[in-house]
């Protein structure tokens, strides 16, 4: 069926090359799902939406998540000399991973997430939470994303990783140019880039915390480069590609998402305000509200 002019209009700066304006995308979504489950864009990007069709695509072995990969960053003998190791690199990602290679990179990298590490992680995170916010409320007016949304999950990964404080902001700064890789690819080539870069410094820096972490080792050992270092399953260890490369996945997934979630979360609530006032006269129900 044929996608009125409109409602393309509306995917693109949704899905495609998000504009930042910030309207709710989903009953755009909807539209699109009801009208073609399956829909090619004037970009040549496949869209699925329908249930069905999504579910037999992702059992489909012909679609491949890493050969995407590959097309998505670019050739590396493209590229200038200095982000070829990086954008080598991206497809060995977790995320990037098929079949039998995806699996055994989660059992090692599951290692970290073992319920007794993940809370004992909980007095720096709360402590790094309530200063944010703290913080955020000493000012009249404030961006909720800047002010909270990214530096909440910077902050809380900086500390379990275990990066120098003087190297927070750098970091930082090379973390939401990655972000925005999504973004990149329906852009100009100067915005991949950008990325390119970012993710090429980003990874040289991974690179090198990796080895120093190997040769010098926490004295608690609780980070997760430390652990992820260790992890090990029946002799299989993470190669120091593979260490930098799951150190990449994982900063980013904490990052972009929890950036993310927070200020939708509070976006969902202020938008609904009968919940809000819920949440506010019983604090009982913050671990269910933030659940859903």
């Amino acid at each position: 069926m044929t996608v009125p002019a409109e409602l393309e209009d509306e995917i693109r700066r949704y899905a495609i090359q998000p504009d930042g304006s910030g309207q709710c995308p989903f009953p755009a979504y909807a539209r699109l799902r009801e009208l073609a489950p399956i829909h090619r864009t004037p970009d040549g990007i496949w869209l699925v939406t329908g249930y069905k069709p999504y579910l037999d695509l992702m059992r489909d072995p012909r679609i491949s998540r890493q050969e995407a990969a590959k097309a998505e960053m670019g050739n590396p003998a493209d590229a200038p000399e200095h982000i070829r190791e990086a954008i080598a690199a991206f497809p060995n990602m977790l995320i990037n991973q098929d079949g039998d290679n995806h699996l055994r990179l989660r059992r090692l990298i599951s290692k970290v997430f073992l319920p007794g590490q993940v809370e004992s992680w909980r007095p720096l995170i709360e402590k790094t939470a309530r200063e944010v916010v703290d913080r955020a409320l000493t000012l009249d007016e404030y961006d909720f994303v800047t002010e909270v949304g990214y530096p909440l999950p910077e902050r809380v990964m900086t500390d379990l990783i275990g990066v120098p404080q003087s190297d927070r902001a750098i970091w930082s700064g090379w973390s939401r140019d990655i972000s925005k890789f999504s973004r990149a690819r329906g852009g100009q080539a100067a915005d991949l880039a950008g990325v390119q870069s970012a993710m090429a410094s980003f990874y040289g820096y991974m690179c090198d915390l990796v080895r120093e972490r190997q040769k010098s080792p926490k004295v608690d050992g609780s980070d997760i480069l430390s652990i992820m270092i260790r992890a090990e399953e029946e002799g299989d260890r993470l190669s120091e590609v593979e260490l930098v490369s799951s150190m990449v996945t994982l900063t980013q997934a904490a990052h972009e998402t929890t950036a993310n979630l927070v200020p939708n979360g509070v976006t969902a609530l202020l938008l609904q305000r009968e919940l809000y006032e819920q949440l506010v006269a019983d604090p009982t129900l913050v671990e269910k509200a933030v659940e859903e």
